[in-house]
C-alpha cells in the first residue's frame, strides 16, 4: 500500500490531496498559497519518516494552520515537519505510522493528564508539538536504556508498543472500525472538527482490537 494512502472519511477511499484540501479550506484566502506550500511541507517530511503510513487526512491540519494566519502558517508546517523526522522509521524510536499523531491519540493522552491547563490546546498546536519534541527525547533515553516498554531494537523491525497488532491489515481494519463508530480523537478528515479528549481513547481502542481478534498473544 503505498504512501501516501486512504482516507478515514466517510464514505470515502482515498484522501484529498493538497489542492482539494486547499481549495476546500482556503477558497479565497490570500494565504492560499503559504498553506499549499506548507502542507506540501510537512506531507513530504511525513512521507520520508513513514513509508509505511496508510492514512493521510489533513483537513483539519489545514484549517488549524490556515488560522496561525498569514506569515505564520510557514514557522507552524515547519514545527510540524520537523517532528515527523523525530519518530519515523529512520530513528531508534521506529514507529511505523503518523496515526496517532494525526488522528489524535497522542493529543488526547497529553490533555488527559492535565485537562484544566491543556483542554484549550488543539492537537497541531505550537505548545502540543513542543511537547511532542520533548517526548521523542525521553523516547530516546529509554531506547539507550533498553528499557523494558521500550527496549532497543534489532535492524530492520519497527516498533510496536501496543497489546494489539498494528501489522498493515490489522491498522486498516482497526482504524476503520474506530472511525465509523465516532471513536477517533480528531477526525482529521473534517476541516469543521472539533477535537475531543473526554473519553477513554486507549481502552476503547484495544476494546475495539479485542473484538475484531487483533490482540497478541500475552
Amino acid at each position: 500500500m503505498s504512501w501516501p494512502g486512504l482516507s478515514l472519511a466517510p464514505g470515502c477511499t482515498t484522501r484529498r490531496g493538497v489542492d482539494e484540501v486547499v481549495a476546500l479550506v482556503a477558497d479565497g484566502s490570500p494565504a492560499r498559497g503559504e498553506l499549499t506550500a506548507a502542507l506540501r511541507e510537512i506531507e513530504a517530511a511525513a512521507a520520508a519518516a513513514f513509508p509505511g503510513n496508510i492514512f493521510w487526512d489533513c483537513e483539519l491540519l489545514a484549517a488549524e494552520l490556515l488560522r496561525a494566519g498569514p506569515g505564520e502558517i510557514a514557522a507552524h508546517a515547519r514545527q510540524i515537519a520537523d517532528l515527523q523526522a523525530l519518530y519515523g522509521h529512520n530513528t531508534v524510536i521506529r514507529f511505523r505510522y503518523v496515526h496517532d499523531f494525526l488522528y489524535g491519540y497522542d493529543w488526547a493522552k497529553w490533555v488527559q493528564r492535565e485537562p484544566g491547563e491543556r483542554a484549550d490546546t488543539g492537537p497541531f498546536a505550537p505548545a502540543f508539538i513542543d511537547h511532542q519534541e520533548r517526548r521523542a527525547r525521553e523516547l530516546e533515553q529509554l531506547i539507550a536504556a533498553d528499557d523494558a516498554h521500550y527496549p532497543s531494537l534489532p535492524e530492520g523491525h519497527v516498533r510496536n508498543p501496543f497489546p494489539f497488532s498494528r501489522e498493515p491489515e490489522a491498522e486498516v481494519l482497526l482504524l476503520r472500525d474506530l472511525a465509523a463508530g465516532g471513536l477517533l480523537p480528531v477526525e482529521a478528515w473534517d476541516a469543521a472538527a472539533r477535537p475531543r479528549w473526554d473519553r477513554p481513547y486507549a481502552d476503547l481502542r484495544v476494546e475495539r482490537a479485542a473484538a475484531l481478534g487483533l490482540l497478541l498473544p500475552s
